[in-house]
C-alpha cells in the first residue's frame, strides 16, 4: 500500500512539475517547481513554505504575493500576459478575473481565463497600431534631433563669440590699465612733486602685506568651503543609509549608527535649518565680498581712516566665519566618527546592499577628502598685526605728504617708459662719442607734457572706460559660467517661448526667463528660471527638468514654483499643466532640445568647434 502511495506521489509530482503555472512569464516558470516533498517557498520570503497546491488557490499566502500569479487575492500581485503577436506586459492582480477585458495592457484577453468573459484576441490589431505609433515616433525623433543638431551649433557659436569678445575686451582693458597708471603718475607729478624715498618704499611695504592679507585670506577659505564639502559629503551618505537600510536585519551597528545620526540632525537642527535659508550665504560667497573690499581699498589715495574702517569690517567678519567654519567641522568631525563606528562594527553577513554601499562610499571619501586646517585664534591675531602695520606704514605716507615739498626733479630713470629710453640711448651714445658733459644726464628732469586740468580729464575719461570693459568682462564671464544644460542648448533659446492653452488659462514658458499664467484678467508670474537637470530614461531617451523658482506669491501660501518636464518631439508645444500641490506648477512640455544624441553621433566638444570654425569660414 505504501509503494502505491508513493508511486501516486511521483506521478502527481510529475504531473506538476510539467504544468505551467497561470500567470508567470516563460523565463520565470522555473521558480514555481515544488521540491521533491511537493513543497514550495514564497519567492520574497522563502521562510514561508506551502504546499504547491496552494499555488493560484485564490488565497494570498505570501505577503509578497508570488503564490497568486494568476489570480486577484494578492493585491501586490501581478499578472503575465503573453499577448502573442505584440508586447508581453503585466497588469495588476485586481484586473484579474474581474469581468473586464483589459486590452489595452492584455491584447490577448488571457486575464479573464476563468469567467465566463469572451476576451478574444485583439494583439494583431493593437499591434499594427502600435508600430505605426513606434514609426511616427521614430519621424518624429528624426526631426527633433536634427533641430537639436542645429540648436547645439548654434550654443556653440554664441560660445565662441562670447570668448573671443573677452580676448579683444581684455587687451583693451591691458591698454586702458596701463594709459590710466600712467596718466595718475604724471598727474601725482603735477599735484604733490618729487616723493620721498622713504614713502615710496612705505606704499610698498602696504601693498606687500595687503597682497599677504589676500593670500592667507584665500586659503583660508578654501578651508573653510573644504570643510562645507565634506560636511556635504557626509551627510549625503548617512541620508542614504537612513532612508534605505533593512531593519529586518537588527544590525546592532547600523541601529547605533542611524540612531545617532537622527540624534545629530536633531541637536544641530539649527545650524542645519540655516544654512538651507535663502539668506544664508556660502563661504564662496563671503571670500568674494571680502575680496571685493580688499580690491576696493585705495593704498595710494585713499586716507588712513578709510583704510582701518575697511580692515575693521573684514576682521569682525573673518572672525564669524572662523566660528562658523568650526562649528562646521565639529558636526563634519562628528558624522566621521559615526561612520567609522559603523564601518569597524557592522556585520558583513547580513548582505544589506545599501549598508555596503555606505561603507564603500565612505572608504571613497576617506581617500578622497578635501584636507583642511582647523583655523585657530591665531588668525585673527596674524591679522590684527597685519592691519596695525598697515595703519602705521599709511599715517607715515599721508605725513609726509603732508609736510613741505621739495622742487620736483624726477631722475630720467624714474620717467615713462620712452622717457627712460630717450635718456639711455643718448648716454650711451655720449660715453662712446664724449660729444656733451656726463654730468647733464645724470639727473634729468621729467616734466609731463600735459597740464594739469588736462591730465585730470583724461584720467577721469579713462577710468570711466576702464570700469566700463571691466564689468563688461564680468558679465560675459558670468555669461559663460551659467548652467544652460548639455550642449549649452539653452543658450541660443533665451528669447524663445513656449505657448499654450490649457483649461481656463494661457501659459507663456521662456526657456531661460520667466513663466506666466494668463487669465481672469490677470497676469500671474509662476517663477524665474533657476537650474536645469538631465534625467536619463534609456541609452536612447532623456527627460530634461528646469525648475522655476521665487513666483508671485499664493494667497495665504507660499511663493509659485514650477517643473518643467521637457520630452523629444519635433516642435516646442505645451501638453500639460498641472498642480499636484499648492502653488506648485507641473509642465508637461515636447521640444527638440528634449531629444537625446545617438551614442554614436555624439561629438566631442572639439569636433564641434570646429564645426563653428567651418560655418563662419
Amino acid at each position: 500500500m505504501k509503494l502505491i502511495n508513493n508511486i501516486a506521489l511521483a506521478t502527481s509530482l510529475v504531473s506538476v512539475v510539467s504544468a505551467k503555472v497561470i500567470g508567470v512569464a516563460p523565463n520565470q516558470q522555473d521558480l514555481y517547481k515544488p521540491d521533491a516533498d511537493g513543497k514550495w517557498r514564497c519567492l520574497g520570503h522563502p521562510e514561508i513554505v506551502l504546499d504547491f497546491n496552494q499555488v493560484n488557490d485564490d488565497y494570498c499566502d505570501c505577503p509578497d504575493g508570488s503564490d497568486e500569479p494568476g489570480t486577484s487575492a494578492c493585491p501586490n500581485g501581478k499578472f503575465y500576459c503573453e499577448n502573442k503577436g505584440h508586447v508581453p506586459s503585466y497588469i495588476k492582480a485586481s484586473q484579474v478575473n474581474d469581468g473586464r477585458c483589459d486590452y489595452s495592457q492584455c491584447c490577448d484577453g488571457s486575464d479573464e481565463w476563468d469567467t465566463p468573459v469572451d476576451c478574444p484576441s485583439k494583439c494583431d490589431e493593437i499591434n499594427k497600431e502600435y508600430q505605426k505609433q513606434l514609426n511616427l515616433q521614430e519621424q518624429t525623433y528624426k526631426i527633433g534631433v536634427e533641430k537639436l543638431r542645429k540648436t547645439i551649433n548654434a550654443a556653440n557659436r554664441i560660445k565662441d563669440k562670447l570668448e573671443k569678445d573677452i580676448v579683444s575686451r581684455g587687451a583693451i582693458f591691458d591698454f586702458l590699465s596701463r594709459e590710466l597708471n600712467k596718466k595718475r603718475q604724471d598727474l601725482e607729478i603735477l599735484q604733490a612733486g618729487e616723493l620721498d624715498p622713504a614713502v615710496v618704499k612705505a606704499k610698498q611695504d602696504i601693498k606687500t602685506s595687503f597682497e599677504n592679507i589676500k593670500t592667507e585670506l584665500d586659503q583660508k577659505f578654501n578651508s573653510f568651503t573644504s570643510s562645507t564639502y565634506n560636511l556635504n559629503n557626509l551627510s549625503k551618505i548617512l541620508d542614504a543609509l537612513v532612508q534605505t537600510f533593512n531593519e529586518n536585519l537588527k544590525d546592532a551597528a547600523v541601529k547605533d549608527t542611524v540612531d545617532n545620526y537622527l540624534a545629530h540632525l536633531e541637536k544641530y537642527k539649527e545650524q542645519y535649518e540655516s544654512e538651507k535659508s535663502s539668506t544664508y550665504q556660502t563661504f564662496d560667497t563671503i571670500k568674494q565680498s571680502i575680496t571685493d573690499k580688499l580690491n576696493s581699498i585705495d593704498l595710494d589715495h585713499g586716507d588712513t581712516s578709510a583704510i582701518k574702517s575697511k580692515f575693521d569690517e573684514i576682521s569682525t567678519t573673518l572672525s564669524e566665519n572662523l566660528i562658523k567654519h568650526d562649528f562646521i567641522n565639529e558636526r563634519a568631525i562628528d558624522l566621521e566618527n559615526l561612520l567609522s563606528h559603523l564601518i569597524n562594527n557592522y556585520n558583513p553577513n547580513f548582505n544589506d546592499p545599501n549598508v555596503k554601499e555606505a561603507v564603500n562610499s565612505f572608504q571613497d571619501f576617506s581617500v578622497n577628502k578635501e584636507s583642511f586646517k582647523v583655523p585657530t585664534e591665531e588668525t585673527i591675531s596674524w591679522f590684527k598685526e597685519q592691519t596695525s602695520k598697515i595703519n602705521e606704514l599709511a599715517k607715515n605716507v599721508v605725513s609726509s605728504n603732508s609736510g613741505s615739498v621739495k622742487p620736483k626733479l624726477i631722475s630720467s630713470t624714474n620717467g615713462p617708459f620712452w622717457e627712460k629710453l630717450k635718456y639711455r640711448y643718448r648716454l650711451l651714445v655720449n660715453e662712446f662719442l664724449g660729444i656733451e658733459s656726463k654730468e647733464q644726464y645724470r639727473i634729468q628732469p621729467y616734466q609731463p607734457k600735459e597740464s594739469k586740468s588736462d591730465l585730470e580729464v583724461q584720467v577721469e575719461e579713462l577710468n570711466k572706460d576702464f570700469n566700463e570693459q571691466n564689468n563688461a568682462i564680468k558679465s560675459i564671464n558670468e555669461e559663460l559660467s551659467k548652467n544652460y544644460g548639455p550642449h549649452d542648448i539653452l543658450r541660443p533659446l533665451k528669447d524663445i517661448a513656449i505657448k499654450g492653452h490649457i483649461g481656463e488659462y494661457d501659459y507663456d514658458l521662456f526657456f531661460t526667463g520667466n513663466v506666466h499664467q494668463k487669465g481672469h484678467n490677470n497676469n500671474i508670474k509662476i517663477g524665474s528660471f533657476e537650474s536645469i537637470e538631465v534625467k536619463d530614461i534609456s541609452p536612447k531617451e532623456h527627460q530634461l527638468v528646469l525648475k522655476y523658482t521665487n513666483g508671485a506669491r499664493c494667497w495665504n501660501g507660499p511663493l509659485r514654483q514650477a517643473v518643467v518636464n521637457i520630452d523629444c518631439g519635433a516642435e516646442n508645444e505645451l501638453i500639460a499643466v498641472t498642480e499636484p500641490e499648492k502653488c506648485e506648477y507641473h509642465f508637461r512640455v515636447k521640444s527638440p532640445i528634449g531629444c537625446k544624441l545617438p551614442e554614436s553621433e555624439e561629438k566631442s566638444e572639439q569636433e564641434i568647434k570646429n564645426e563653428v570654425v567651418h560655418d563662419e569660414l
